[in-house]
């Protein structure tokens, strides 16, 4: 990777977390990392699409500095991993729905505070 290259971590290697890694890939202007705690899946995608870094330790793929990370794990982590980017200073890209919690602190306004104070931009995927 090129100095100028943008760097994006896919959280989630399922199939549309591997969607985002092929996508991201065919671009020919980013390089794809992946962070799967499932081991076959995670090798799997890593060798399918010759990534050179993946991890199954959302802390360890923040460590490799990417400009984007793309959240596609269940629903019920999106807030706690979107947190985490954020901190890291991360730009962010979730997938649907940003939180399943009913009533109560769901951590979306912490999220937004924490977004909006380091200058971030957040997005969630719907299509």
């Amino acid at each position: 990777m090129s100095e100028s290259e943008f760097r994006v971590l896919v959280v989630g290697g399922g199939s549309i977390g591997e969607r985002h890694v092929r996508c991201f890939q065919k671009t020919g202007r980013v390089e794809a990392m992946l962070c799967e705690i499932d081991d076959s899946t995670r090798e799997r995608v890593c060798e399918t699409y010759s990534l050179p870094f993946a991890t199954n330790d959302l802390a360890a793929g923040l460590e490799e500095n990417p400009g984007l990370v793309v959240i596609c794990t269940p629903a019920h982590l999106h807030i706690v991993q979107a947190l985490q980017t954020a901190e890291a200073g991360a730009h962010l890209l979730i997938e649907k729905p940003l939180s399943v919690a009913e009533g109560g602190e769901d951590g979306i306004d912490a999220l937004v505070e924490l977004v909006t104070e380091r200058g971030l931009f957040a997005s969630i995927e719907y299509i």
